[in-house]
């Protein structure tokens, strides 16, 4: 074979393998889509209740005093009622010391992508 043979099979092989990338690239970029989906929701779930959130810490305690007058008594002392409302304090401190270390938002963040470090 001659060297042009040659230099046309290279250069065959490496139209080969710059199609089989982009078709690999093309494959990632749908799996990543598709994994994107479920969290998309949780995000725009989240987004939501920070816009109710506000309104919820307001009615939240006169919900709780016309709920405690319209029950009586013996729902809190026993069952399940009276164990959901002595955790509940505890559950709510929980959530606020998750929420006091949690980032706020993602543009506060600046991301570099993998290696952009390694040049530094």
């Amino acid at each position: 074979m001659s060297a042009r043979g040659k230099l046309d099979e290279l250069i065959q092989r490496k139209q080969i393998l710059e199609a089989r990338i982009a078709l690999r690239r093309i494959e990632c970029q749908i799996a990543s889509a598709q994994l994107a989906r479920p969290l998309a929701f949780v995000d725009r779930l989240h987004d939501g209740w920070e816009r109710v959130a506000p309104w919820v810490k307001l009615a939240g305690p006169v919900i709780g005093v016309f709920a405690t007058r319209r029950m009586s008594r013996s729902h809190f002392r026993r069952g399940k009622l009276g164990v959901l409302f002595s955790f509940l304090p505890v559950a709510l401190d929980i959530w606020k010391g998750f929420n006091a270390v949690r980032p706020r938002r993602r543009e506060e963040h600046e991301y570099e992508p993998m290696g952009a470090s390694a040049g530094k």
